[in-house]
């Protein structure tokens, strides 16, 4: 079990450490003036999503099949990246 959730918490925060890149980096908007769309933040955006629709499939599964102990470890995965995504939004509405 340890290792299932220590591998859904690394790959939920890819996109959570691309995010905190964008925020900290120089570089902050792409496209002319700012027109266009940030394609890096927009990406680790979709993925976060895909990967949070995922976990919670598979939570449902888990919780179907009996395995409460492996959807309650994706629960908490889940409530731990949302967090970090609301404190790097945060963190990007401070900085900017």
């Amino acid at each position: 079990m340890r290792k299932h959730t220590f591998i859904r918490a690394i790959i939920g925060m890819l996109p959570i450490g691309i995010l905190a890149a964008l925020i900290f980096l120089d570089e902050k908007q792409s496209g002319n003036s700012g027109m266009a769309i940030n394609t890096p933040l927009f990406l680790a955006f979709i993925t976060l999503m895909l990967f949070g629709i995922f976990m919670v499939i598979e939570m449902v599964r888990f919780f179907v099949l009996g395995r409460t102990k492996y959807a309650v470890a994706n629960l908490g995965v889940i409530t731990c990246i949302g967090a970090f995504f609301i404190l790097a939004s945060y963190l990007d509405h401070l900085v900017n």
